[in-house]
């Protein structure tokens, strides 16, 4: 019986350590978002549950390196990890391979509540100074009128600094990515970076930022991969977002982004 037993634990030894490694570690590049008090932003609920969720779907584990939206295309692109929340554009499908949609986002226009922004149309920001993310893309539409006829205002990797220029009225408005419909941002806006108004009067002082009811655009987000980065496992999010689709997974987790 001692030799069965010396032959089962020898086994059993060999069998440990492979089985650990089955877990495979990906690399996840996503933007590094900043608080009025020049802290790092967590990932919000449904980010979170979304990761969870496909984490142990995929069988892999997440190692989130967070950074400048610019940098962190910058190291997808030269195949560094996957890129998580990027619109897909003409240029960007020259050196990405993009996932099926993972969510919707509004773009809004942050705005001073005490100045009037009309907006119906891409045109309609003609001649206006706008907030934009260095890199970023804010649909075909949107984007070919900001490059031609609108003086831009690039966010220098600080959110909260592009909000305090907003305040200081060199922007007539900021375009901000959210899931939330406009009452939802505005509310976390005034929550968050209240303390950015102190030197402003009235009710300026309490309620600085609007949002304007019609949302700029909306437009999909997907993970985005360089060619050849992993192809294998860019295939398995595929079939876990078709999977969590059909169940309704997806929907439930981003319950308030949706296309429309």
């Amino acid at each position: 019986m001692l030799i069965p037993l010396i032959a089962f634990i020898a086994l059993l030894i060999q069998v440990t350590p492979a089985a650990s490694q089955e877990t495979q570690t990906i690399t996840v590049l996503t933007n590094k978002n900043i608080d009025g008090s020049d802290r790092m932003m967590p990932f919000n609920k449904e980010t979170t549950e979304f990761f969870q969720y496909l984490e142990k779907e995929t069988n892999v584990r997440f190692e989130f390196k967070r950074h400048p939206w610019r940098q962190a295309l910058f190291l997808a692109k030269n195949g560094h990890g996957f890129l998580y929340g990027a619109s897909i554009t003409k240029k960007r499908l020259l050196y990405f391979k993009f996932s099926h949609p993972i969510y919707f986002d509004y773009v809004w226009i942050v705005k001073r509540c005490d100045t009037k922004v009309d907006y119906d149309k891409p045109e309609d920001l003609a001649g206006k100074t706008i907030g934009v993310k260095r890199e970023a893309s804010y649909g075909e539409e949107l984007d070919s009128v900001l490059n031609d006829r609108v003086t831009l205002a690039y966010e220098m990797n600080d959110f909260a600094i592009s909000l305090k220029d907003l305040l200081k009225k060199r922007e007539d408005g900021h375009l901000v990515y959210s899931e939330s419909k406009a009452d939802a941002l505005m509310d976390m806006l005034n929550h968050q970076y209240a303390d950015l108004a102190s030197l402003e009067t009235g009710s300026m002082r309490t309620k600085p930022f609007c949002v304007v009811p019609k949302p700029a655009t909306v437009i999909s987000n997907h993970f985005a991969v360089a060619p050849g980065y992993n192809d294998a496992y860019l295939e398995k999010i595929n079939a876990a977002l078709i999977k969590a689709k059909a169940s309704g997974e997806l929907a439930r987790i981003f319950l308030k982004s949706s296309p429309r």
